[in-house]
């Protein structure tokens, strides 16, 4: 039933890949086919730290693009217990093969997926926790009081969700998302996506589940995303299909630049990308909506970055300046010239002027920055200082998910002075919010 052309492949592929059970797999490209997209993700994670693996179950909403027996998705180092088709015309038990080479699943159906239907399939699995920072990793801290705790983390960067639960871990296959933590009473969870409820579930073991939802998609109902802009832009003629375009039809997303002189902000964009290789970040450009708040004003202000680069006009000189409020685009941002400097102060000084999502996204920012030498490890670990001030949970958590690999590594490269510098702002100014907030 099964063949190469179900999928198409333009060229002949190098070699014929073959499954983990020895059956011929159905596609031999490691970008997935585009004959099917994902809508929605239903998922539900259940981490053991004691064990240090995790289950879970996802449901996928799927576009069919073309006729096919065959979804071809990620997973990486995971089981897959059972796999579902949910059809109109009933449920379906699907064959599943692996492709390790590429971190590739492929879900055999006995019927035909019909172009323009759509369906839904359930996956059931479990794995380890990572040990690589990656994915859905482990990893632990010390507290004030010398106590030894596990925490598990996500890390989605780029092909790193895969190894968390089966999906289309692709820039191009963009969807929403609702999700459910099911832990233990004593542990708590938290996300960077609002928490809709909570629910205490009694079977042979006490959980808490958490339910929290993400609108993770980009690329929202058209209608939808020109009412916003509408809303943003009053007055402007917005040709919002060439905006989406943008961030639909190349990968990736954009490095915002930010330079203040006077009044002058001069703003520069490229791609965001860990490479030494230039040609890997040519070429692209993005239409950015903008937001903005300065010392002088507390209002969100907006601004469409359509060019290589541009330049806006404060209608005074101010101390500093932040974008991407509350963390509302999907952009990182950098600031050049003293800029780092003055949020640096003002984290320092008075840390609440900004809100917590905006403290949370400058710590992620410096030390993502750091990473592709933008910004030197030193000004990532004077910004975490002021973290022994800080009281708002997002903040604290993002402050432990970078500080503590970078201490880690200290460790095992046996550099005392900064390790006790790490251990300061990280581990006991982080440590001390978490366990006081949460009474453990």
């Amino acid at each position: 039933l099964f063949s190469f052309t179900q999928i198409p492949s333009p060229d002949q592929p190098k070699e014929i890949p073959v499954a983990t059970n020895g059956q011929l797999f159905p596609w031999d490209r490691m970008r997935l086919p585009k004959t099917i997209s994902p809508l929605h993700y239903d998922l539900s994670l259940h981490p053991n730290l004691t064990t240090l693996d995790f289950t879970g179950v996802v449901r996928i909403d799927l576009d069919v693009h073309e006729d096919t027996s065959v979804v071809v998705l990620h997973a990486k180092k995971m089981h897959i217990s059972s796999a579902l088709l949910l059809a109109p015309a009933g449920t379906r038990v699907l064959q599943v093969l692996e492709y390790p080479r590429f971190h590739q699943l492929a879900l055999m159906s006995d019927v035909v997926l019909t172009k323009g239907r759509k369906y839904e399939v359930q996956l059931e699995f479990a794995a380890n926790l990572s040990d690589s920072y990656h994915g859905f990793y482990k990893s632990s801290y010390r507290t004030s009081t010398g106590e030894v705790r596990v925490m598990a983390s996500t890390q989605f960067e780029a092909t790193f969700a895969r190894g968390a639960f089966p999906c289309f871990d692709e820039p191009a296959f963009k969807a929403n998302f609702t999700i459910r933590i099911i832990r233990e009473p004593r542990h708590i969870a938290i996300s960077n996506m609002p928490k809709v409820h909570q629910k205490i579930q009694q079977k042979h073991v006490k959980n808490t589940k958490h339910y929290f939802h993400q609108s993770g998609s980009l690329v929202e109902n058209y209608m939808d995303v020109k009412h916003a802009f509408d809303k943003w832009y009053s007055g402007d003629e917005l040709d919002v299909r060439a905006i989406m375009d943008t961030w639909t039809l190349q990968e990736g997303f954009p490095l915002v630049t930010v330079e203040v002189k006077g009044r002058e902000v001069r703003l520069s964009q490229e791609r965001f990308l860990r490479t030494d290789n230039p040609s890997l970040t040519e070429g692209f450009l993005w239409q950015i909506p903008l937001t903005y708040m300065t010392s002088a004003s507390r209002s969100v202000h907006r601004f469409l970055l359509k060019t290589k680069s541009d330049v806006l006009y404060l209608p005074e000189e101010v101390d500093w300046v932040k974008f991407n409020v509350n963390m509302s685009g999907y952009y990182m941002v950098h600031y050049g010239g003293g800029g780092w400097n003055s949020i640096i102060s003002l984290l320092h000084h008075n840390h609440t002027a900004l809100s917590g999502n905006d403290r949370a996204s400058l710590i992620h920012n410096v030390f993502q920055l750091v990473s592709v030498e933008k910004v030197r490890l030193d000004t990532a670990l004077e910004l975490s200082l002021y973290l022994s001030r800080e009281t708002e949970i997002m903040a604290v958590w993002q402050g432990f998910g970078e500080l503590v690999p970078l201490y880690k590594l200290m460790e095992k490269r046996d550099m005392p002075e900064l390790e006790n510098q790490m251990k300061v702002c990280g581990v006991f100014c982080c440590g001390g919010v978490m366990f006081n907030s949460t009474d453990v």
